[in-house]
């Protein structure tokens, strides 16, 4: 039965999770500017 209950976790799991409705942030465009900054400084080194 071990495998029913690993069935049975993990659709419980999935089912959680989904319900949280995730969504990446939004990055603002001074944040972009900055984020593309560092990556030039990043690159340089």
């Amino acid at each position: 039965n071990k495998w029913f209950t690993r069935l049975a976790v993990a659709a419980a799991v999935v089912h959680t999770i989904a319900g949280l409705k995730l969504h990446y942030p939004v990055v603002g465009a001074a944040a972009r500017r900055e984020l593309a900054a560092a990556r030039a400084r990043l690159r340089n080194e």
